[in-house]
């Protein structure tokens, strides 16, 4: 018990002895490459289909507000598409999220991030069939990731998002999901 409690303890010390990150808010701009998931749907004799996808291209864009303790809480607005690799059709999200990521500093120049978002979503999944699977859904991410200060208010973001469409409520036969990851390198501007 003893143990658990200095161990508290030291985590309490250690977090509120971080220096504080650049506080304020801020806006970001960050392309990336989508890796979508295979996505099952039905053929013209509604049999069940699967495509499998080549990797895509997606961007970012989010207004936020970083925490003097290093939270970073923003609204995010992303797009994400790729080409079927039969050349069935395309697959492609849109989506609007409220995110949180959490900072830990490594160095003054250097911090580790995570955390993750959820939203609203509209996507669209490949047919070999007539049914289309495009619809409004819920959107979900998770990600981390390393942030270098570049300047006072500039820094590059590299990271890694897995990025979600739950039950997306389309013309197909049932409920779609879609999911994939991004890997991404972004800016974010202090303002």
């Amino acid at each position: 018990m003893h143990v658990k409690r200095l161990l508290l303890i030291a985590a309490i010390v250690v977090l509120t002895a971080l220096p504080a990150a650049a506080a304020g808010p801020y806006f970001s701009l960050s392309p990336n490459v989508w890796l979508p998931h295979r996505t099952f749907s039905s053929d013209y004799s509604l049999h069940p289909a699967s495509t499998d996808y080549s990797p895509g291209v997606g961007i970012a864009g989010a207004f936020g507000v970083m925490t003097a303790r290093g939270l970073r809480i923003e609204y995010e607005i992303s797009y994400r598409e790729a080409q079927a690799k039969h050349g069935v059709e395309d697959t492609w999200a849109a989506a609007s999220m409220m995110n949180m990521w959490q900072h830990l500093p490594i160095s003054n120049s250097l911090s580790a991030y995570a955390g993750g978002g959820i939203g609203f979503a509209r996507s669209h999944v490949a047919s070999s069939g007539f049914v289309d699977q495009t619809g409004p859904g819920f959107g979900y991410q998770a990600g981390f990731g390393v942030d270098f200060r570049l300047s006072r208010r500039m820094s590059m973001d590299i990271g890694y998002r897995y990025f979600g469409v739950a039950d997306t409520a389309a013309h197909s036969i049932g409920p779609v999901d879609q999911t994939g990851s991004s890997v991404l390198a972004g800016l974010r501007f202090g303002l």
